[in-house]
């Protein structure tokens, strides 16, 4: 160019005797420019494409190509016949970033033939793709992959439509997208913790269709790093972390679904790009605050306009009014609470069960509005949750229930029920279900809370085993000698209150006085005979003091014994003087 400069400016004066160089090099230079930017559009675009894609200039010819390509584009965007010419003569792995932007226009171009084309191309594309090549025009990489999620989730809804009507059903396009796009966008992220718009793209596609195990690939990394060259907008950005929680929630693991929930609340809330996306995070986070914080931890995002504002306010005023925090006295390390606890006023069983009804009348109240949300799922799951936590909270208490008991501490309407609601407690994957039911003795045994850790051996983890077993064999003997006990409470209050023992204390209160004078006669021939005393002692004492006890409850056992160890010592002083 300044040789060409130098050349055709009139004021600079060339020498005699160095003019046939500086043509040759002029010429040189007008050839090198005509090569690289043709002057005339005549040169068809995929021959440029080729010659610019060549590894002999893949350095500075791809910057040439990308900015050829951006010159041209609204011209070339007028012929898609042409387009599409182009696209099948050219060679994807080599020439990628011309095809990028030969797709990104083609699907700017409207019409069903061709989208079809569009979409089978890009499919090609992505599979094939070079990496250095798309990093290289980001703009319309993401265009393409944009265009090809929306087409393929479109055209799948089309075809439930007709498989419901009963019109033949087309190959899933979402299907045959998932696996390239997955495989594309690991080549376009420079480094693992790069969130980019190919990402949201994919999670979109993968969350349309239900595609969660394929999103554990892109959400199973730590990705923290957010460039405006390859994320193009915190609307693409707040779009990945709302996906990411609704993939987390149907994968029911609720803390990471949580982690990402808050990360889209986080971003700056702008009208008309991430508003709209943080209300939805928001009626989501809500629920999983209350879970798994057992409150809402963070006031909701401004809303875009009234009518979002009042379906916020079911999460943020009618759920949220419903803490769970209970702030219970710390029993000491390892004791057990008492069964009182849990029929407790201010136990947190008692707290529980009215928190359970509040929030299950709460969703029966708002049942259209978190069906039409897609969060009525989550709702349930939070009412789960609850009961799982009445169960820990009897678990803590009790070792063992009776199935009737057990119903009657839920609040379940019949046996039947309260099996089902056993059985469909979730618990973590490698840890023992919270209770099992023991259909034979129709008790419902709950474990004992010992858990044995990763580095534990086996032997401590048999006597684990061991000590919970005998704990709850404990329990049950336990709860066996009071219902004894009580049926022997309940006996002695019918004796005691009865016709026959009142005649029978007045008989004896009135042959008191005939058994005392009695009683010093014996003592009077005991002395004479003293081998023949203890024996007739003891008889006046079988005589005298065994109706009493046998009918008489005992109040205090320890004043009695106190008082038989006093009749003892003087028995024996009197036996040491009388020897």
């Amino acid at each position: 160019m300044l040789l060409l400069e130098f050349f055709l400016t009139p004021q600079y004066e060339i020498p005699s005797n160095c003019g046939s160089k500086v043509l040759r090099l002029a010429v040189c230079a007008v050839g090198i420019y005509l090569y690289t930017f043709p002057l005339e559009m005549d040169e068809p675009i995929h021959v440029a494409i080729t010659r610019l894609s060549a590894s002999s200039l893949a350095g500075g010819g791809l910057l040439t190509l990308h900015q050829l390509l951006q010159a041209r584009a609204s011209t070339l965007a007028r012929t898609p016949n042409e387009l599409k010419k182009s696209i099948s003569s050219l060679s994807f792995e080599e020439c990628s970033l011309g095809v990028c932007h030969l797709l990104a226009l083609l699907w700017d171009c409207k019409g069903e033939g061709t989208d079809n084309f569009a979409f089978d191309a890009t499919v090609n594309f992505l599979e094939r793709c070079h990496q250095s090549q798309i990093q290289q025009c980001p703009a319309e990489f993401v265009a393409v992959v944009k265009s090809a999620v929306r087409f393929a989730v479109h055209a799948d809804e089309q075809s439930a439509t007709s498989e419901s009507t009963g019109l033949p059903v087309q190959e899933s396009f979402s299907l045959r997208l998932v696996g390239p796009l997955l495989e594309s966008t690991e080549k376009f992220r420079p480094e693992p913790q790069n969130i980019t718009s190919a990402d949201s793209a994919f999670l979109q596609l993968c969350l349309s269709r239900r595609f969660y195990d394929k999103a554990r690939c892109v959400l199973d990394r730590d990705a923290f790093k957010v460039t405006q060259l390859l994320c193009q907008s915190l609307e693409d950005c707040a779009a990945y972390y709302t996906a990411a929680g609704d993939i987390w929630i149907a994968l029911e693991e609720y803390e990471r679904a949580f982690n990402a929930l808050d990360m889209a609340l986080s971003l700056p809330s702008i009208p008309g790009e991430t508003d709209s996306l943080q209300v939805e995070a928001f009626k989501r986070f809500a629920l999983l605050s209350l879970m798994l914080r057992g409150r809402v931890t963070r006031p909701p995002p401004p809303s875009p306009n009234a009518e979002e504002t009042l379906r916020m306010a079911t999460y943020h005023k009618d759920f949220a009014q419903y803490e769970l925090v209970f702030h219970q006295r710390n029993l000491a390390s390892g004791a057990r609470a008492s069964p009182n606890d849990a029929a407790s006023q201010n136990s947190l069983f008692s707290f529980l069960s009215d928190r359970l009804q509040n929030l299950e009348r709460q969703v029966q109240l708002h049942a259209a509005q978190l069906k039409e949300d897609k969060t009525i799922h989550l709702a349930l799951a939070l009412l789960t949750s609850v009961v799982r936590r009445k169960v820990e909270e009897l678990s803590r208490i009790f070792c063992a229930l009776p199935l009737e008991s057990f119903r009657k501490k839920m609040n379940v309407a019949s046996d039947s029920e309260a099996v089902r609601l056993l059985r469909s407690l979730p618990s973590k994957p490698g840890t023992p279900p919270l209770c099992t039911y023991d259909e034979d003795r129709k008790l419902v045994l709950f474990n004992s809370g010992l858990s044995v850790g990763s580095n534990a051996t086996e032997e401590e983890g048999t006597s684990v085993a061991f000590l919970g077993t005998l704990k709850r064999e404990v329990e049950s003997a336990l709860q066996r000698v009071q219902t004894v006990s009580q049926h022997m409470r309940d006996a002695e209050a019918k004796v005691t209150d009865s016709e026959g023992f009142q005649r029978f204390v007045e008989d004896v209160s009135d042959g008191e006085g005939g058994r005392e004078s009695q009683r010093d006669q014996q003592e009077g021939r005991g002395e004479a005979d003293p081998r023949g005393r203890a024996r007739e002692r003891g008889a006046d004492c079988d005589d005298g003091q065994s109706r009493e006890a046998c009918w008489q409850p005992m109040d205090d056992v320890q004043t009695f014994e106190e008082e038989v160890e006093m009749g003892s010592s003087s028995q024996r002083g009197e036996d040491a003087a009388g020897g």
